[in-house]
């Protein structure tokens, strides 16, 4: 889960693009039509979206692609704007989609922070939410698991996950992500979230909503799984240089590499807390990986 600066593009640049593009006149003038429309559009969604209602954006229903939604421009004329014009090499506002493409740090996934980006995901679906098909601030460099795993699903009080050009400072600069190692057959972490008693209940639940949306308490665990080995080769280079009683000392300093490199609330940095303060895997568990 990481933070992205909100694109430096605007709905009338993209969708103008866009326009240029289209070859069937009809479609051309009804899309022009609708350009003032969408720009009031651009300020209500980054109007929500900054205050973490975005569920209160109204849905409609699936499919359906000759349904008018603007004028008369329906579901698949602009659903078919990103498809057919942003998304399609040689068009003029591929230009678009391919800075947003790039625009996440190492080429890292902000939903998930382990996949590499290689698709652009609709944050509200086009599918449910074609107005909504080619602007900026709705459109999010993703891997392809959270991509897909996402789906198409209407934004609700009950369902909601953080946004990441638009959620709050304390969501990346407060922990609240913590591992611990259960000593079962197969050791493994586990992943949980407790978030801060000052912040929001919509805060809260923006988080722990994410976690479930994009599977990231099993795909962290996968994730750990391989670094656990590390640590007990680590663990295991220390006893046999004499230095098993300061392991648990020396570890502590891994967590701040990890957490200089990775953030606060990544998977790494929970797990490196989890082994570092835990005696069993420090002192015994850590044989089982070897």
């Amino acid at each position: 889960m990481r933070r992205l600066s909100k694109p430096p593009l605007t709905q009338a640049s993209v969708f103008a693009a866009c326009g240029q593009g289209v070859n069937d006149v009809g479609l051309k003038m009804r899309c022009e039509a609708i350009a003032p429309q969408l720009i009031e559009q651009e300020l209500i969604y980054e109007q929500l979206a900054s205050r973490g209602q975005l569920q209160q954006w109204v849905a409609h229903p699936r499919g359906n692609d000759t349904a008018l939604t603007i004028g008369h421009v329906t579901r698949g004329d602009l659903k078919g704007l990103y498809v057919n014009q942003m998304a399609r090499a040689g068009k003029p506002a591929r230009i678009f989609y391919d800075q947003l493409r790039v625009s996440a740090p190492n080429n890292i996934c902000p939903y998930c922070g382990i996949g590499a980006v290689e698709t652009i995901d609709h944050f509200l679906p086009k599918g449910r939410y074609s107005s909504l098909s080619v602007l900026p601030s709705n459109l999010v460099p993703a891997c392809r698991d959270c991509n897909t795993g996402k789906l198409d699903g209407v934004l609700t009080d009950a369902r909601v996950f953080s946004h990441p050009y638009f959620e709050e400072t304390c969501v990346f600069s407060e922990e609240w992500l913590f591992a611990s190692i259960l000593p079962s057959q197969v050791i493994h972490a586990v992943y949980r979230v407790v978030t801060p008693g000052t912040w929001s209940a919509e805060t809260s639940q923006r988080v722990v909503g994410h976690f479930a949306e994009f599977d990231l308490f099993r795909r962290f665990s996968i994730q750990a799984a391989e670094r656990l080995s590390y640590y007990a080769n680590l663990i295991d280079g220390m006893v046999r240089e004499g230095a098993g009683d300061d392991v648990q000392r020396i570890l502590v300093f891994t967590i701040q590499s990890e957490l200089a490199a990775y953030g606060v609330n990544s998977w790494q940095v929970a797990l490196s807390k989890a082994v570092a303060h835990d005696v069993w895997f420090c002192t015994v568990g850590y044989t089982q990986l070897l």
